[in-house]
């Protein structure tokens, strides 16, 4: 089985070192805001216009993407899931530009692939190109678009921002774990 899989919040933890940078940001700017960890948009999380969101990145990005712990035992099942014969597609938003950054915080932490996808601007066309039978991820928008167009398992990470979603094709997954039973589970049926 081919398996798709989005990096930030899906292979890493990078939501909680966002958020800690998003307040400092938010005080050195002087950003009086209620930070709404439940919503995605970051104008509404953050109170964020288009130029603070410009800025952030280009202040904070590369040190996110960096500086982000990887999930809890991701490069454990992420290695098993290869043992077992599957073949791994990484495929992400980051742009091409954070290559280097990407590709060596993926060897650091052990995550092994035998694909990586940067600058998706529609994943559910990369997930087609690729025949990905499988997609992991942590945007709402993108695991409804692809359960709809490409009528596979999709799992959405849960997080803060993406709970309010709901679809009965959507499996909502908290943990590598659970990837991992889900993925067992689709295999059994096959």
């Amino acid at each position: 089985m081919t398996i798709g899989i989005d990096i930030d919040d899906t292979i890493t933890d990078s939501s909680s070192l966002f958020v800690k940078l998003a307040k400092k940001y938010n005080k050195d700017k002087k950003i009086n805001y209620n930070i709404d960890l439940t919503e995605w948009d970051q104008e509404k999380a953050f109170g964020w216009s288009i130029d603070n969101q410009k800025e952030f990145k280009l202040l904070y990005l590369s040190s996110i993407f960096m500086s982000a712990k990887p999930k809890r035992r991701v490069a454990k099942i992420i290695h098993k899931l290869k043992e077992e014969g599957h073949e791994i597609i990484i495929i992400s938003s980051r742009s091409k530009n954070v290559e280097d950054i990407t590709l060596n915080w993926l060897h650091k932490n052990k995550i092994e692939y035998d694909k990586i996808i940067l600058g998706s601007t529609n994943k559910s066309q990369d997930v087609l190109k690729n025949k990905v039978d499988v997609f992991i991820d942590d945007n709402w928008e993108v695991v409804n678009q692809i359960s709809k167009e490409r009528k596979i398992p999709v799992f959405l990470f849960k997080a803060n921002y993406n709970m309010k979603y709901n679809d009965s094709k959507v499996e909502k997954v908290a943990s590598w774990e659970d990837i991992y039973f889900e993925i067992k589970n689709i295999e059994e049926d096959k």
